[in-house]
Parts: structure tokens; sequence; C-alpha cells
């Protein structure tokens, strides 16, 4: 039996829907000085002044465009400070954001508020915005499982509870089971999801 290890690491880029490879659909987006800090495994969305921020959850005036998978930091020659990894509120640079609708990615859920079961997909949920790890670069976010259900304008569709020997549906003493999702609310396509 499986004990779930609690993992928080964002969203992880596994696969495609379509069998195309994920890392074909990566762009690159110059961020101005007016954002919050991005973790590798944050989902992002686009602003009205054409950059990047944080998807924040319940942020139903906007569609996510991606997930950051890279970042790049700029900085004078002579910086005392690296940031490996992550990119620091309001400082400007580019992240390396994959943003094909059709990418599935593997996100480990709350269990707050009671576990996902394996009824539940097909259903839509909501990301939960954590912080992320200056020392890893790694997203704290995670889904929400409390917020399961068919209302079209969440953020993602679960599909599956990833196979593997380390994970199980969770329970009340390790409720952190992971999960394949993909997007079903995107900037790139129909804006609201199923």
């Amino acid at each position: 039996m499986a004990v779930n290890a609690d993992r928080k690491n964002g969203f992880v880029p596994v696969g495609s829907i379509v069998g195309a490879n994920w890392s074909d659909a990566i762009e690159t987006f110059t961020l101005d000085g007016g954002h919050s800090a991005m973790y590798i495994g944050d989902v992002v969305k686009m602003t009205a002044d054409g950059y990047l921020d944080i998807f924040a959850a319940g942020d139903s005036a906007v569609t996510a465009i991606g997930v950051v998978v890279g970042v790049e930091v700029n900085r004078k020659l002579d910086a005392l400070t690296e940031h490996p990894g992550y990119m620091p509120a309001n400082v400007a640079g580019k992240v390396y954001v994959v943003t094909d609708p059709n990418v599935i990615f593997e996100a480990q859920e709350d269990g707050v508020g009671g576990s996902l079961a394996l009824a539940d997909v097909g259903l839509n949920v909501e990301i939960i915005n954590g912080t992320g790890s200056t020392s890893t670069g790694l997203s704290g976010m995670e889904i929400d499982s409390s917020t399961k259900a068919t209302t079209a304008t969440l953020p993602f569709r679960l599909l599956k509870l990833v196979n593997r020997p380390d994970n199980e549906l969770g329970s009340t003493a390790t409720p952190e089971a992971r999960w394949l999702v993909k997007f079903n609310e995107h900037f790139y396509k129909q804006v609201t999801g199923v």
C-alpha cells in the first residue's frame, strides 16, 4: 500500500491528449516589472497589458494561458543574488510557458474537505495558489479537491489518478494523491470549458 508524499510542485507536463510532444508547445514571454513571483509549475494568465501574471484561484475574469516550465531572470553581471529556478516578483525577465491546451499535467490534490475519488474523473476542479519554494524553484499550487464539479468555468478537468506504486487514492491519513489533468478553460481555445 502506497503512502502519498506531500510534494507540492504545481502542474508538471507529462504528455498530450493528441499524442504530440508537450515540449514543442513552449512559448517565451517577456515579463514587465509588475508581476507576482513565478515558480516552475505555476499556472499563468495573460493580463490586460499583454504581460503574464499568476493565475489566481477563482480568477473568473480571465482564463489561463499555460504553465511555467522555465525562467530567465534579467540581472546585472555583478549581482550578488541568484534566483535559481524561479522568477522573483516585479523583476523583468522571461518565462517559458507550455501553452498548448491539449497538454496533460500531473498535479497533487490538497485533500482538504475530502479527497477526490475515481468517480470524480471527468469533473472540473479549481487550483489552490500555494507559496512556491525559493530553494527548489517549484510551485506550491495544487488541485483544490473540494471544488470538484461540472462547473464549466473551472480551469482544469480531471482525467485519471496517476498510476504509480507511490500513489493511491487519497485518505484521511494521506490525502495528497496525484492526478492527471488538462485545461478545461484556456486562453487559446473556447473561453468557457466543458
